[in-house]
């Protein structure tokens, strides 16, 4: 993003599991192993109630083909499971990051237009680091949707 500064902002991406941890799964498919994995752990930590009885039962019938034929490799099926193993996988930390990083997207703008970054430059090396993401992220899910939308700075 360049701003009138002429300077470029850009987020580290050392938060690699938030977007591509499934990327290099589906290079090749989703085999049996893989999505049992996957519903198990979902089981286990409560997320697989997050599925409606619908994408449960089209995930049990993956498991269930995968199993018959060693994996899924149509990236139609693909792309519809990963939709849902991101479902399930999601954390309280992994929503925030994400949260963090939209959030970060709509801010960096503004605050190289306001000269932001030019008084605090901490704020540049905060952007990057996971423990203040994380706390942004977590800050801006419990913030009440009543304020959300307010800003400080005049439009």
């Amino acid at each position: 993003m360049d701003n009138s500064y002429g300077k470029s902002f850009k987020l580290k991406q050392n938060i690699k599991y938030v977007n591509n941890g499934l990327l290099r799964l589906t290079m090749f498919g989703l085999t049996y192993e893989v999505l049992s994995a996957y519903q198990h752990k979902a089981v286990r930590n409560g997320n697989w109630r997050l599925l409606n009885g619908m994408q449960r039962g089209f995930y049990r019938a993956c498991v269930v083909y995968a199993r018959l034929r060693g994996s899924i490799v149509n990236p139609k099926l693909v792309d519809l499971l990963r939709g849902l193993i991101e479902k399930i996988r999601s954390t309280p930390k992994m929503e925030a990051l994400n949260v963090a990083i939209i959030e970060i997207n709509r801010m960096a703008p503004i605050y190289f237009r306001a000269g932001v970054f030019n008084w605090v430059p901490e704020l540049q090396r905060w952007l990057q680091e996971e423990p203040y993401l994380i706390w942004l992220g977590l800050t801006k899910l419990n913030t009440p949707t009543i304020f959300q939308n307010q800003s400080c700075l005049p439009a």
